[in-house]
């Protein structure tokens, strides 16, 4: 306690004798402005800064004209974050102006305490001196383009985003190389949609440091905006790597993606459980599974810098992924309309407000943001009641029911995108070299589609892919052809076949029309089975309505697609179904013959009929609802194809399954295939 009160009072005695000296008029010896500043050292040290900004205040105030004393009282003032130590602090950066002129650093620091002190106009003065004095030094530069950039974040005011521009243009005149420039340029170009400038700009750092953390993330950003998902991937991913882990949450999290019932689980899961889970969503999220990029995390990226860089204020520390406005950019894209307006008060002191609008989304909406204090940080006014505020109350039932319930939104690529319906189906047979020959049979519906007669028609390109359990690419296959007019039909058929090996794999076919923005996407999990060299096996089962004239081996699934009949499961009764199958591995007896037995089973599932006539159909059954059919057959070939013509005009209208087994009548072994078929008039 004694030793606490001694320090006092050292630090009262010596500013007594500071404020005697200038009352008095008393030159201070050098040797006591030493000894000041260094006791002013000391208490900086022991983190007391109001006690020694008291002291070099007192000796500014003996010694008005000493430079030194100046930079030392705006250094320490500044560091206070008060009031008044801004105020003290501005006007030694004044007094070091008035002394040294031509010194722009005096400029800057006291452009920056302005800022602070919310006196934009006095700042930009300052700035552009500072410019002026040191026309290289990118400092200036790029604290005066944040000065016009904030009210074009808060207010879209364009001609402050120009100006912003003008600055940063006549930095890199300046200084070519000016790294932080030419990346903050590039960006403000990037979401102004000025994509080719913005992209010569960063082209510009990347040739000077392709590690660029920002220029990396502007570059992906507007390969993003041209589609580029490719090289948008390749940009962010470079960027990432050499961000730490605060400064990646935003790119990494994926709470604004998932299920609100879903976020209480995901943030107590561990680190490794959690990696496991963001990898298993972005798979399914996955817009396009047949290119190598992920669009959809590509899209998230391009949402998240795009919030960074409109809706953080370091000064707050805030983080504008994590902001209102920034969650919602991300949940839903940008919106369809923004509308900026003052509620309440008078003209001077009314609250600002944005309403977003969205009309393309599942959930039309229209959100407001409410900027409360007046300091361009804009939050939802009632975020636990109706988001659109009190104020609208009266107005019409606009609910911001996504923000409200925090539900997920699909994608803005996916809601541009004309769908295309696609329908598959996958058929399996014995390949070459020990690999499955898969068949897969696609109709694609020509609805939107622009056909080969159209002038304005474009290719049809089909993209294939399959991914194993890790999602690693194992195979794909791009086709394109100009779709052939339809004759009145309204859905295309193709089939494609690949060869896979045994396993499980997830399917995906793509069908794009690039310049008609049209996409259709399907998606299935396949098991690839063996087809062993030991035992009998049979391929899975095709029905088709179309004659298989001279059938041979391989011929269903090797042949061209204008060959190939097409499989279907949903038959007229009053027609004949054909059933393709092949057989492998026949043993042969002692004469060099084999001996099989083949039987098929139709099974009605789910009769088509309602109502009276279903009970009639019961009541007094005209139709049969099961048939079998049972063939022995003898030959020297181990491996054969057949087709059958199934007899269905008897059976009545509904679902069938259709069993096959096929037993080999010298080693008595039996295999079982089954699919499914509809009946009807």
């Amino acid at each position: 306690m004694s030793h606490g009160c001694c320090r006092i009072g050292r630090l009262v005695i010596v500013i007594v004798t500071l404020v005697v000296a200038c009352a008095t008029q008393r030159q201070v010896s050098q040797f006591e402005i030493d000894r000041t500043l260094l006791h002013a050292d000391t208490l900086l040290t022991r983190d007391q800064p109001d006690s020694a900004a008291a002291l070099i205040n007192e000796l500014v105030r003996a010694v008005p004209k000493d430079t030194v004393l100046l930079w030392r009282q705006a250094v320490v003032n500044s560091q206070l974050e008060s009031v008044e130590g801004r105020r003290k602090a501005a006007r030694a950066l004044r007094g070091l102006s008035e002394l040294s002129p031509n010194d722009p650093r005096y400029h800057l620091c006291l452009a920056k305490i302005l800022i602070d002190q919310t006196r934009g106009g006095d700042a930009r003065r300052e700035l552009y001196r500072a410019i002026d004095l040191a026309p290289a030094d990118e400092e200036a530069y790029l604290i005066l383009a944040d000065q016009y950039l904030k009210p074009f974040f808060t207010k879209d005011e364009g001609d402050r985003a120009d100006s912003a521009e003008q600055v940063l243009t006549r930095l890199i005149t300046n200084n070519p190389k000016a790294v932080a420039g030419l990346s903050k340029l590039g960006g403000v170009e990037a979401v102004r949609g000025k994509i080719e400038t913005a992209r010569v700009h960063v082209k510009a750092v990347l040739a000077i440091d392709s590690n660029a953390v920002e220029a990396n993330l502007v570059m992906g950003y507007i390969n993003y905006q041209v589609k580029d998902f490719a090289g948008a991937e390749r940009f962010f991913a470079r960027a990432l790597a050499q961000m730490d882990s605060t400064e990646t949450a935003g790119y990494r999290s994926i709470e604004y993606l998932i299920p609100p019932a879903s976020m209480r689980p995901y943030g107590k899961m561990s680190a490794q459980v959690r990696d496991s889970l963001e990898h298993k969503f972005w798979s399914m999220a996955d817009l396009d599974p047949t290119t190598p990029a992920n669009e959809r995390r590509v899209e998230h990226y391009a949402r998240v810098w795009e919030a960074n860089l409109c809706y953080s204020d370091p000064k707050n520390e805030r983080i504008g992924w994590k902001t209102d406005m920034g969650e919602t950019l991300i949940r839903l894209g940008r919106p369809d309309d923004k509308v900026r307006v003052r509620m309440g008060g008078s003209l001077v002191d009314a609250t600002p407000v944005w309403f977003w609008q969205y009309r393309s989304v599942a959930y039309p909406c229209t959100l407001a943001f409410v900027d409360q204090m007046q300091s361009g940080n804009y939050t939802f006014p009632f975020p636990q009641r109706d988001n659109t505020g009190s104020f609208r109350s009266n107005a019409s039932k606009e609910i911001a029911f996504l923000n409200y319930i925090r539900k997920p939104e699909e994608s803005t690529l996916a809601r541009e995108r004309r769908p295309i319906g696609l329908a598959t189906d996958v058929y399996q047979f014995r390949g070459d070299g020990g690999a499955a020959a898969v068949l897969e049979y696609l109709a694609i519906s020509t609805k939107g589609i622009s056909l080969g007669r159209d002038p304005g028609s474009d290719s049809l390109e089909i993209r294939q892919a399959t991914h194993d359990s890790t999602q690693t690419a194992i195979w794909s296959r791009d086709t394109a052809f100009v779709p052939a007019p339809s004759s009145g039909r309204d859905t295309i058929h193709t089939t494609m076949g690949f060869p896979h090996q045994a396993g499980k794999y997830e399917l995906s076919i793509a069908v794009e029309q690039t310049k008609q923005n049209c996409f259709g996407l399907a998606r299935d999990t396949i098991l690839v089975e063996k087809f062993p060299d030991d035992t009998i096996g049979i391929s899975d089962l095709v029905l088709t309505a179309d004659s298989v004239m001279e059938p041979s081996l391989g011929s269903f699934w090797q042949g061209s697609r204008e060959e190939t009949p097409r499989p279907g499961h949903v038959f007229s009764g009053s027609k004949p179904v054909y059933l393709y199958f092949e057989i492998y591995n026949l043993p042969t007896d002692i004469y060099r013959q084999t001996s099989y037995e083949l039987s098929y089973t139709l099974q009605l599932v789910k009769p088509t009929e309602s109502g009276m006539r279903s009970l009639m159909s019961k009541v007094l059954p005209r139709k049969k609802e099961s048939i079998s059919v049972s063939l022995h057959e003898v030959g020297k070939s181990p491996d054969l194809v057949r087709v059958l013509a199934l007899g269905v005009s008897e059976l009545r209208e509904g679902s069938y399954n259709l069993t096959m087994q096929l037993t080999d009548l010298i080693f008595n072994r039996t295999v079982v295939k089954t699919t499914k078929l509809l009946l009807v008039p």
